[in-house]
């Protein structure tokens, strides 16, 4: 299962886990200009969602 949480300290800090492990954590932005999971995830769920 892979899943974005948000971390309470430091406040607005994505983490991105995957078999309960964490995977990648960074600021949205940082992480948004990796194509890795994160924002494959972001993608698929804000950007390809016609209903936003």
């Amino acid at each position: 299962m892979t899943s974005i949480k948000t971390t309470l300290e430091p406040p607005d800090v994505p983490v991105v886990e995957r078999d309960g492990r964490i995977v990648e954590q960074g600021i949205h932005e940082d992480l948004l200009t990796q194509a890795r999971l994160y924002r494959k995830l972001y993608e698929r769920q804000f950007v390809n969602d016609e209903r936003v």
